[in-house]
């Protein structure tokens, strides 16, 4: 991701989301994260400390129905470079990047094994960071990949992926 590009990261205030919206900040980038209360984003901004740059934009919001993603693009006026949803769940349909949307976008879909947040505590050690998934969400913006599914089980995993983004590995 180079600097300059705007990223919209909804679920951005979660505990993977701030590993994210770090590493897109620390790479230049424009960064606007949603979110649906007052109380929300001040606790973000706090949490975030010096890294809560002016190129951050937290926007008080609704988008959890498809209305109200519409509207939030919408009221933005610049357009968008990138996002990045680092959401969790399970996903019975065909693989994100195969979806008919996504024909002319490249869609990455990181499988995570255990993340370490703030708020999972004293995690094993081989737990990825939230900030090490955010260096590979960044990583894989940058790079000429087509969009696929990349699996990172655990943090040994995720560091080889990122040397392979990066032309290392």
């Amino acid at each position: 991701m180079s600097a300059g590009r705007r990223v919209l990261i909804p679920g951005g205030t979660g505990g993977v989301g701030e590993g994210v919206v770090r590493a897109c900040l620390a790479a230049g980038a424009q960064v606007v994260v949603p979110t649906r209360s007052e109380r929300r984003a001040a606790e973000f901004r706090r949490i975030l400390g010096a890294a809560a740059s002016d190129r951050l934009q937290v926007v008080v919001h609704d988008y959890t129905t498809l209305e109200g993603a519409e509207r939030l693009v919408a009221g933005l006026g610049e357009p968008l470079d990138d996002v990045v949803a680092p959401i969790g769940g399970y996903w019975g349909g065909r693989p994100l990047q195969a979806i008919d949307a996504a024909d002319r976008q490249r869609v990455f879909a990181l499988v995570l094994g255990p993340v370490r947040t703030r708020s999972a505590g004293d995690a094993p050690p081989g737990w990825i960071s939230a900030d090490l998934i955010g260096e590979v969400a960044v990583a894989v913006s940058a790079s000429a990949e087509p969009g696929r599914e990349i699996r990172l089980p655990d943090s040994a995993a995720a560091a080889k992926v990122l040397d392979l983004l990066r032309g290392r590995g």
